[in-house]
């Protein structure tokens, strides 16, 4: 489910931080923060359940 979630930021525009400069040029790109709290997600639910 957190990979999902981080796949459809792609469709997002950047409107604040060091990205909104970038506003249309952003989008297609995942949002950074995203991708690593799904990484994170699934890293931390695999050392949950032993695999």
């Amino acid at each position: 489910m957190a990979s999902e979630i981080a796949q459809a930021t792609a469709v997002l525009t950047s409107r604040f931080g060091r990205a909104r400069v970038l506003s249309q040029r952003s989008m297609g790109h995942f949002e950074p923060g995203a991708v690593l709290s799904a990484l994170a997600a699934r890293a931390a639910a695999e050392v949950a359940v032993g695999a």
